[in-house]
């Protein structure tokens, strides 16, 4: 992404413009990972500041066992942008969903200290068997193989956020192929996105947990792959 972005004439409408190096080729959270544009609109058990630092998201708090192979995480009360409330088991069928090999992720290597996941991905064992559980809806459970000394931080990949099984249900295969077949729990929400445009926008989401702290209404993003014309914007068009 270019560092290049422009603050609407009109202060009070928040709207940040931002410049692309390429289209956003997926909004499938089993499918994407980073922290990138999809980090605005899914949001994992952690978050990053603004500062860059690694902060609770949609966990309140963890704890982890003395042989660091048990994490605990707390769930707030958080809810999908379409309503639906956000569960300790929408976390197990995203991740579970995220090993199907059907799915086809690329980034499965991500889970590999998750008791099982190698084996799941592999399509040699269920994918039920994966180390994750719902204690219940507000308590989410974590088995790895071995410790991850930087689990918070990779707790805050879009990867491991939750997904609304009920959503992917009802969409089936347009699940994710356009900004109105997903649900968000992030700060913003996907909208005029349907695979291949070259501008799209982020919107507020209003049912996002920590809303009254998102300052701003709108982001709007435009693909610039050639540097010149992201210096004209620069030059003539007041972006910063």
């Amino acid at each position: 992404m270019f560092l290049l972005c422009q603050v609407s004439g009109v202060q009070a409408k928040q709207v940040l413009q931002l410049g692309a190096q390429a289209p956003l080729d997926t909004i499938d959270i089993s499918t994407s990972t980073g922290y990138g544009q999809t980090g605005n609109i899914y949001e994992s058990l952690f978050r990053l500041d603004k500062n860059g630092k690694i902060e609770p998201g949609l966990a309140k708090s963890s704890s982890v066992s003395a042989d660091g192979k048990t994490w605990t995480f707390k769930l707030r009360d958080a809810q999908f942008s379409n309503g639906d409330p956000i569960r300790a088991q929408d976390f197990v069928y995203s991740w579970q969903r995220t090993l199907k090999p059907a799915t086809k992720s690329p980034y499965t290597n991500l889970f590999s200290n998750i008791q099982n996941a190698p084996a799941i991905a592999k399509g040699e064992m269920a994918p039920d068997q994966l180390g994750v559980r719902a204690v219940d809806d507000h308590t989410l459970a974590v088995s790895l193989s071995t410790p991850v000394a930087y689990m918070k931080t990779l707790m805050a990949y879009p990867l491991f956020a939750p997904q609304d099984q009920k959503v992917v249900a009802k969409y089936g295969n347009k699940y994710a192929t356009n900004a109105k077949y997903m649900v968000y729990s992030g700060p913003f929400k996907l909208i005029n996105w349907n695979g291949t445009r070259e501008k799209w926008q982020f919107v507020k989401n209003d049912r996002y947990w920590d809303r009254q702290k998102v300052k701003l209404n709108q982001i709007n993003y435009t693909v610039l792959e050639n540097t010149s014309t992201a210096l004209y914007l620069y030059q003539e068009k007041n972006w910063i």
